[in-house]
């Protein structure tokens, strides 16, 4: 088994920093509408589902958590390195085919998480959870890791990425919107049913919104004519000296460390909110309804101000301590939710503070691997994905530690209607403190270990530009 490096000379005269169309910017921003239409749903819907409508206890369902979580440490890297290797030169690029792929076994495995039971016993039900979710998150992968590895070579230059970005927090909170407003309308508490209808029609938007992503994948004749010269004037290395090589890119492993915390805060808010909503509000699913909708209206309105923000900064590190420790203060805040006019406040707030960070985020993170390009002249971003995922992907463990020690801890009980006060502190307790800890801990990596500043950025660029990468 082999990976590519690149080993062409230098070239001293760089070439114009490319830009992308407008037309290319909204067709890859579709993927993050298609990708949060169902993933939205999921994180949202999938503990309750188990632990409530299927009445699987908070043990197994953490269990099966932790479990797939260990296996896709290991499925990341090999899925890293499979990219890295077959990727062919396609007039989709070498994405394409990966995203296809993928894409497919996202959709159907997506569904069946959300079938009965069908009497199942607890062992096999949490087997058939361990499977499912196994299969959803290994087909995430592939898509995530690709997409994440184009859009550094797609989108050149801060402002040209920037934009984009700006397009996918757009449209992409479309996304969000519909899998937050839709599904409530079609999924009635105790209809196990109801919630495979909505996994199936979420199902249905994601593919469309997915294959609208494809013309952006395109390559021109220039960039076909390069990949073809990158190809044949590569080395091979086995995939145990690949795994060396990204350990040994210490800015990337940095940055993998960082992401967990951050991380921990996006799937832990959104999946406990509906907890929050049932039995802290003693509401329904239309309120939890309403707060994707304010959700979606703040993120809207706050997405063109903080694109502007980034542009005026224009440092990629300034921005991003700004708005992980923005998002830090903005989730401890969720702790005083404790009725409808205080949390959607705090949702606002919340909102903004995520937008700030999406705005922005993934010029950062092209920062982080264009300083690897640059320093070992390899453009092999599968690898740098690999790395990344990986360590990032560890957030599964914790979401589900979290979850499991809050609901053993305070005595949440699955299935019941009603909570204790000490389970209700819990739910309060994991939607604000305990996530809010683990974004605390990215800010501290990146202020102290992470100083991608933006004279250093812009001289990893022109390096890019002199090899001809």
């Amino acid at each position: 088994m082999v990976i590519k490096v690149n080993t062409l000379s230098v070239i001293h005269e760089a070439p114009e920093e490319p830009t992308s169309s407008l037309k290319s910017k909204i067709s890859f921003s579709f993927y993050g509408f298609g990708y949060n239409a169902v993933t939205v749903m999921q994180g949202s819907y999938f503990y309750f589902f188990y632990e409530t409508e299927l009445g699987l206890r908070s043990a197994w369902v953490s269990l099966s958590m932790t479990i797939f979580g260990i296996i896709m440490i290991f499925g990341n890297l090999l899925t890293g390195y499979i990219i890295n290797k077959f990727r062919r030169v396609t007039k989709y690029g070498w994405g394409g085919p990966f995203l296809f792929g993928g894409m497919i076994i996202f959709i159907v495995s997506y569904i069946l998480m959300f079938t009965d039971s069908f009497g199942l016993s607890e062992p096999m039900l949490f087997a058939k959870l361990l499977i499912v979710s196994t299969l959803y998150h290994f087909a995430m992968s592939f898509m995530n890791m690709t997409m994440s590895s184009v859009f550094v070579d797609i989108f050149r230059g801060d402002k040209d990425r920037r934009a984009c970005q700006f397009f996918k927090v757009m449209i992409g909170t479309v996304g969000v919107l519909i899998s937050v407003v839709l599904p409530p309308l079609i999924i009635k508490t105790g209809q196990v049913g109801t919630y495979t209808e909505a996994a199936i029609l979420m199902a249905l938007i994601g593919l469309i919104a997915i294959l609208a992503t494809f013309p952006s994948l395109r390559e021109s004749p220039e960039k076909l004519e390069r990949d073809k010269r990158l190809k044949e004037n590569t080395h091979s290395y086995n995939i145990f000296e690949s795994i060396r090589f990204m350990v040994a890119q210490k800015d990337l492993m940095l940055y993998a460390f960082a992401s967990i915390g951050r991380a921990v805060g996006d799937t832990i808010v959104p999946a406990s909110t509906v907890y929050l909503v049932i039995y802290v509000l003693k509401s329904d699913m239309a309120l939890n309804s309403m707060v994707g909708t304010v959700f979606f209206l703040a993120t809207v309105a706050f997405t063109p101000l903080f694109t502007w923000v980034g542009n005026k900064i224009g440092d990629n590190y300034k921005i991003t301590v700004l708005s992980v420790s923005g998002l830090a203060f903005s989730t401890m805040l969720l702790f005083f939710a404790t009725n409808i006019i205080s949390l959607f406040a705090l949702i606002i707030v919340y909102s903004a503070a995520q937008a700030f960070y999406d705005a922005n985020s993934s010029n950062f993170q092209s920062d982080v691997y264009e300083q690897v390009i640059a320093r070992t002249g390899r453009r092999d971003e599968p690898l740098y994905s690999a790395a990344l995922f990986t360590i990032s992907g560890t957030v599964r463990i914790f979401e589900a530690l979290i979850f499991f020690v809050v609901h053993t801890a305070f005595g949440f009980v699955a299935g019941s209607a009603a909570q204790s006060e000490t389970a209700i502190l819990g739910i309060r307790l994991q939607i604000s403190v305990f996530p809010a800890i683990f974004v605390i801990t990215s800010v501290l990596i990146i202020i102290w270990k992470l100083r991608i500043t933006k004279e250093k950025a812009e001289r990893n660029r022109a390096k890019i530009r002199e090899l001809q990468l």
